[in-house]
């Protein structure tokens, strides 16, 4: 199927995105940046393990580990005084709109799909940041009623979140460490009025539910330890587990996949494995992320080589069966992969994976994402990398017709495809934003 039609069936999906947004700033690591530290800073830095941000150890710390991995991260800032140093030393960049939530509902609007955002952090500065389109949406409630209307129309009397993107280039060193891949590191901010709850909305939510097709939800790992009201993070993610649970009993035939993120908080990480992911039908999450979860439920500790898909989709296996979920969904550097157990058929898996590498490779030529630029990305060749993992794939599984169909039928089905890689990306934030969010979409619209 060609980028034509799976456009045109987008634009009969209605999709529902929650809980984050931000203002991202922009930045690049460059001379100015290793000009913010001493000497006995940077040895401090080499020596010590990424953690919560206090101070400019931490930030540097952070950043040469991503380097050093070729890896993306993020990790949250604990306290004012260094996010004051933060806004008033590392604010010269571009400006764009931020969060999983925020990239994924201006993306899916631009691609046709109705789509609903609700987020707690919509601040005058943030409404403003989403484009004028007609179906793009924010739920309200009006007389009892629930109505949907243009975020802009919507913004509360709110600080504005801002997220610091520090992003990095292949090969490109600071203080004797070179960068494996393009990529970035998100200092991020902690905002008293970020949570799950979904105001007047809650008392609609099966209402909600029946109007749209699929859900996508991010931002869990925003939540503070605790609010000035003197609620925790734990009675927030309960209402998001009771909004989780009334939506599927509304509607059981509705697909909801929920995207992981770094979270440098053992205690929220764990909980939202054990207690949120298992009432979805989708997880979603980078080979990173994939790291942390399965030594947090002892799987093992680390994730599998990349290099290594079949070990890979071993562990996406046991992966399923311990948080009892239908699928999972990774992207690795080179390649997408999907496990699933009675879920869709594996070929809207596949055609929605075809959709977003091309997306993918589109918002990393920093070009307007577009139907005629969508189908110039269509004649890119694919990662021959991520062909040769799938061909290995495919001899471990002993299925030779896997290394061109990308599909294995068994009773946990696999899908595979090579990645398009951008030879020199002008924007790496979000593109695992861009993959997860336009899969699932794609699929969602052809199944």
């Amino acid at each position: 199927m060609q980028t034509e039609e799976r456009l045109r069936k987008l634009k009969d999906l209605s999709i529902f995105l929650a809980y984050n947004t931000n203002v991202d700033v922009i930045t690049h690591i460059d001379e100015d940046f290793e000009r913010f530290f001493t000497e006995e800073e940077v040895r401090k830095a080499r020596q010590e393990e990424p953690k919560l941000l206090e101070d400019k150890v931490d930030l540097l710390t952070a950043v040469l580990d991503c380097m050093e991995k070729g890896r993306g991260n993020e990790i949250q800032i604990t306290n004012k005084e260094f996010k004051d140093w933060m806004t008033e030393n590392v604010n010269e960049g571009k400006k764009r709109l931020g969060g999983q939530a925020g990239i994924m509902s201006d993306l899916l609007s631009k691609l046709g799909c109705e789509t609903i955002l609700y987020t707690t952090n919509l601040s005058e500065e943030q409404a403003s940041l989403f484009e004028d389109r007609k179906n793009l949406k924010f739920p309200y409630v009006e007389n009892d009623k629930l109505k949907l209307t243009h975020p802009t129309n919507c913004y509360k009397e709110v600080p504005t979140k801002k997220n610091w993107i520090l992003e990095f280039f292949d090969g490109q060193e600071l203080f004797g460490i070179k960068a494996k891949e393009n990529s970035r590191f998100i200092a991020s901010s902690a905002y008293r009025h970020e949570n799950l709850e979904l105001g007047d909305v809650e008392e609609k939510v099966e209402e909600l539910a029946e109007d749209v097709d699929c859900m996508i939800l991010a931002g869990y790992h925003n939540l503070l330890e605790e609010y000035p009201d003197g609620t925790t993070w734990r009675d927030h993610l309960n209402s998001a587990k009771e909004f989780l649970r009334r939506v599927k009993k509304a509607n059981p035939n509705l697909n909801v996949q929920i995207e992981f993120s770094a979270i440098h908080r053992k205690d929220l990480r764990k909980a939202i494995l054990k207690e949120v992911v298992p009432l979805a039908d989708v997880f979603s999450f980078d080979t990173n992320e994939l790291g942390l979860i399965l030594e947090d439920l002892e799987i093992s500790k680390g994730g599998p080589n990349p290099e290594k898909p079949y070990e890979m989709s071993k562990a996406l296996k046991k992966l399923i069966e311990e948080l009892n979920i239908s699928g999972v969904s990774i992207h690795a550097h080179h390649y997408y992969m999907s496990i699933s157990h009675s879920y869709i058929d594996p070929e809207p898996i596949k055609e929605g994976f075809e959709f977003a590498r091309n997306a993918a490779w589109t918002r990393a030529s920093g070009k307007e994402l577009n139907h005629e630029i969508l189908e110039l990305a269509e004649e890119v060749k694919p990662s021959e990398k991520g062909k040769k993992y799938r061909r290995s794939l495919g001899d471990s599984l002993g299925d030779q017709e896997f290394s061109e169909t990308g599909i294995h039928r068994d009773e946990f089905d696999i899908v595979m495809i090579p990645n398009k890689l951008y030879k020199d990306p002008q924007l790496t934030v979000g593109l695992g934003d861009v993959i997860s969010s336009t899969s699932f979409a794609v699929e969602n619209a052809l199944s």
